[in-house]
């Protein structure tokens, strides 16, 4: 069995969590949208974090869209159609 000075420590430790608690759950009833938006910013960021570790650890590299490349042959294919004097303005 536990001696009594064992008892009393567990005790107020006890208390002393519970207390931490209580007051924990008081603030977060008295000011729901900060703690909600604080919750949202720390899920955001340990998110972004781990994709951030993720992809990186993996060399992992963006590849062109859809989208980029039909838009560079558009530009290729008119390059090609443009007279001599405005295809100096080309990139």
């Amino acid at each position: 069995m536990p001696s009594s000075k064992t008892s009393k420590t567990q005790n107020r430790i006890r208390h002393a969590v519970q207390d931490v608690a209580d007051s924990s759950k008081d603030f977060v009833d008295e000011h729901p949208i900060p703690m909600a938006l604080v919750a949202f910013g720390l899920g955001l960021g340990i998110g972004m974090a781990l994709a951030y570790g993720m992809t990186e650890g993996a060399g992992f590299r963006r590849q062109e869209g859809l989208a980029h490349r039909l838009g560079r042959r558009m530009l290729d294919a008119m390059a090609h159609g443009l007279p001599e004097s405005l295809s100096q303005f080309r990139s």
